[in-house]
């Protein structure tokens, strides 16, 4: 699932953390996205965030995007 093209920006109307634990000394992180759900006026993702392929922390977030002129 993807946004629309024409879809430029769009307005957080929430958005959650979760720490779950503390990130490896000088390592990257790595984020995977999931688009839970998109309808028309509104999309629900999910962020995962890994230190050494560990899951540190997680957010979800809600998103109105707005209509196009």
């Amino acid at each position: 699932m993807q946004l629309p093209l024409r879809t430029r920006w769009t307005v957080t109307r929430e958005l959650n953390f979760h720490f779950l634990q503390k990130a490896a000394a000088d390592t990257k992180l790595v984020a995977q996205c999931q688009i839970l759900k998109l309808v028309k006026r509104s999309v629900t993702a999910e962020v995962k965030i890994y230190s050494k392929e560990q899951l540190i922390a997680c957010a979800t977030g809600r998103y109105a995007i707005p209509p196009t002129k």
